[in-house]
């Protein structure tokens, strides 16, 4: 039974996170970013090339490196106002009580908030990869680069998770976790 609860509750905190305003905008803001990155790249390299197609290698693995930076800081800016505010979110509208009178404990609520911010990113690092697979045309970079790139990416997501509802769990204001 209380597995049944958990996941439905998991189910309502991404329900709610991906009808929210802040991460459609946060996935066409990152997306359009990378954007703008591979095609000022790409005509950097392309306009040097004098010769068919080759192209500069350390063009290309600067373009890599810039799109994973970009991305990277998109996704560290974004993490304090979705993780920040998730315990004092429930605090205000008085659901945090409903919570915690249920049959989960509250380290299954820290749980339920670290995983659905692990789905969101996720979610953000997938809808970037088909602009990344330009990179693998050039064939500069293989899978493992970027799986290792996606490990580093959900392990900063779970420290920084951590840190926001903990600044949450203190704080029982939104705004002020959100700044802080």
């Amino acid at each position: 039974m209380n597995g049944k609860i958990k996941k439905n509750v998991f189910l309502k905190e991404l329900r709610v996170e991906f009808r929210r305003n802040s991460f459609i905008f946060s996935i066409i803001l990152c997306n359009i970013v990378v954007f703008i990155c591979i095609a000022y790249y790409y005509n950097m390299i392309f306009s040097k090339a004098s010769t068919g197609y080759s192209s500069d290698y350390k063009l290309v693995l600067g373009m890599y490196n810039t799109i994973l930076l970009i991305e990277y800081i998109i996704i560290l800016c974004t993490i304090p106002f979705t993780t920040g505010s998730s315990l004092a979110r429930e605090y205000e509208t008085k659901t945090l009580d409903l919570l915690l009178l249920s049959r989960l404990t509250s380290s299954d609520i820290v749980a339920i908030k670290i995983k659905k911010t692990l789905v969101v990113y996720s979610v953000l690092i997938v809808s970037t990869l088909p602009l990344l697979s330009v990179v693998f045309s050039v064939g500069v970079v293989n899978i493992v680069n970027l799986l290792v790139y996606a490990i580093v990416v959900m392990s900063s997501v779970i420290c920084y998770t951590c840190i926001g509802i903990y600044i949450s769990t203190k704080i029982k204001k939104r705004t002020l976790t959100a700044l802080v």
